[in-house]
């Protein structure tokens, strides 16, 4: 089957991005969940962390699809950045719902990762649902 050489690396390029951004996104949440001081928000917390790992790897995926060779994006390991945890999550309701709607755009740009990029536009509004509704806990 014949690439689309011009898609591929324009694709391959944003697939490192994401996956290097999705990965610093896990990071975030390890880093709040340990200081959280309620078990359930704790859980919830570590599961997103999860989630943005199994993002990464989707992306990864896909960019061996594009290329046959498996793209190069380190584990983000360590603290994130530190401040209050109610305040990370507020920052990261705005930037999950930032990321939607530019993931949502680019599935237009890139059709070979339209759907792939749809789904995990989905994923980033269901992410910030999940952290109003930890916020709003947190709060009561």
């Amino acid at each position: 089957m014949e690439r689309n050489e011009k898609a591929s690396w324009q694709g391959l390029r944003i697939l490192e991005e994401l996956a290097a951004r999705k990965r610093q996104e896990r990071r975030f949440y390890l880093t709040c969940a340990r200081q959280v001081p309620v078990g359930g928000l704790r859980r919830q917390l570590n599961q997103l962390a999860a989630e943005k790992e199994g993002q990464a790897r989707r992306l990864l995926a896909a960019g061996y699809l594009l290329t046959g060779e498996p793209l190069q994006v380190p584990l983000e390991m360590g603290e994130g950045k530190r401040e209050p945890w109610r305040q990370t999550l507020r920052r990261r309701w705005f930037e999950e719902m930032e990321s939607a709607g530019q993931l949502e755009e680019m599935s237009g740009q890139i059709p070979l990762l339209g759907e792939l990029l749809r789904e995990l536009a989905g994923e980033e509004r269901r992410h910030a649902g999940m952290l109003l509704r930890m916020l709003a806990q947190s709060l009561a």
